[in-house]
């Protein structure tokens, strides 16, 4: 107990007690069901990183346990919380087949989408895109006489833009005198290349 009088004030409830394994076995039984994870926290206000960190805790612990390391409590219960999170995906996934299957009897789809889930490489549609010309080459582009003109006159347009631009740019620069240092002289607007920002 950590605060006031007999008050926990930590964040947040440690695994392991009674209330958290409750709402761990509420989460449970909606991933069972088909809940993602992270709507399965949500809907039980546990954050989706306390479940990620539940997750990597209990894989670290299954490393320590088969290297023959003693588990502590929070440990054990991370571990334990993995192996059931685990078996309800499982769960999840041996439902779902099954009712696949079952709807298989009457429609082939249902069989057919099963397939392609399961084994991707051998059932899935292949769909192939070819984004090179024939044989393999590039890809041709030509442009008629009229487009070659149009796309010139328009490089020539935005080139003068461009210009014009930067004439009036510099033009709305003012001159910054220099003394014999090489310092200028004036109001310290100076921007190191003989000219002062008029802004």
């Amino acid at each position: 107990m950590a605060g006031r009088k007999g008050i926990d004030t930590r964040r947040g409830r440690p695994p392991g007690n009674t209330k958290s394994d409750e709402v761990v076995a509420e989460i449970l039984n909606s991933v069972r069901k088909g809940v993602p994870i992270k709507h399965a926290c949500a809907a039980f206000c546990v954050s989706y990183a306390t479940w990620h960190d539940w997750k990597t805790e209990g894989s670290a612990a299954r490393e320590a346990q088969a290297k023959g390391e003693k588990l502590g409590r929070r440990a054990s219960w991370c571990l334990n919380f993995l192996v059931q999170y685990e078996a309800a995906m499982s769960d999840f996934v041996d439902q779902a087949v099954k009712k696949v299957s079952k709807a298989s009897a009457k429609d082939w789809k249902a069989a057919a989408w099963l397939l392609k889930c399961r084994d991707r490489d051998n059932f899935r549609e292949k769909q192939e895109i070819e984004h090179t010309g024939a044989g393999g080459g590039p890809i041709g582009v030509t442009f008629s006489p009229e487009d070659r003109e149009q796309l010139g006159t328009a490089l020539e347009k935005r080139i003068s833009q461009r210009i014009e631009e930067r004439k009036r740019f510099v033009d709305g620069m003012v001159p910054v005198a220099v003394n014999g240092n090489g310092h200028h002289n004036g109001n310290g607007n100076g921007n190191g290349n003989g000219f002062a920002d008029p802004h």
